[in-house]
């Protein structure tokens, strides 16, 4: 769980005005245009930026206040950038084996399970500039998942993939996140694809969260 309160953020200009909101053990759909401020918040609850103001708590633990900053490795979550960050030395079951704990054999075996599930199986010994950018993309949830944390931060994660790709990870995502009860925060400027994805849906403007209909 995940529950913000008067949340203030700024630049050169307000990009999120005091927020205040819960979410649950289930997925969460952030919409909004290009610098409405949805990587902004994940990146506020991740710990890689720091609130102006307000207080973040993420399984009832303040990790964010006036007077705490509870650094990101210690927050209890896993983050899926947009751009994927993988690392260039490393090969893809050393990518997921690494977020899930380690390089031993225990750790290895988790991310070649990941791999088979993601039809990564054949590239498990690949470099990430011999893959695509589709697979990359794979690979990157793969890892956010492979920590089995209780809270996930996915910024744009279907993003440039096509219909085919989109089905499998949005069908493979809802079945992670109801198995390991993962309270899973998905931002996004695809309506349509946070439409089959997720289970509540907002749209972030003018720095303030606006509830969708129902979905």
């Amino acid at each position: 769980m995940i529950e913000l309160q008067n949340i203030y953020k700024s630049y050169d200009y307000p990009v999120l005005k005091d927020m205040s909101i819960t979410f649950n053990k289930e997925i969460t759909g952030i919409m909004g245009h290009s610098g409405s401020g949805k990587t902004t918040l994940l990146k506020l609850i991740a710990g890689i930026e720091k609130s102006d103001d307000g207080v973040i708590k993420i399984e009832n633990k303040i990790v964010t206040s006036n007077s705490n900053f509870v650094s990101p490795n210690l927050r209890n979550i896993s983050f899926g950038f947009q751009s994927n960050a993988l690392w260039p030395h490393l090969k893809v079951w050393q990518q997921i084996a690494l977020a899930s704990g380690g390089l031993d054999s225990k750790h290895k075996r988790i991310a070649l399970d990941l791999t088979e599930e993601l039809g990564l199986k054949d590239l498990a010994n690949s470099a990430p500039s011999k893959i695509s950018g589709g697979q990359a993309k794979r690979v990157s949830l793969a890892r956010a998942f492979a920590a089995e944390k209780s809270v996930i931060l996915l910024d744009e994660p279907l993003v440039h993939l096509d219909l085919e790709a989109q089905e499998f990870l949005t069908e493979w995502i809802i079945k992670r996140v109801a198995k390991h009860n993962i309270t899973l925060l998905v931002s996004s400027h695809d309506e349509k694809a946070l439409d089959k994805l997720c289970h509540k849906k907002y749209t972030l403007s003018e720095g303030r969260l606006h509830k969708s209909e129902a979905i």
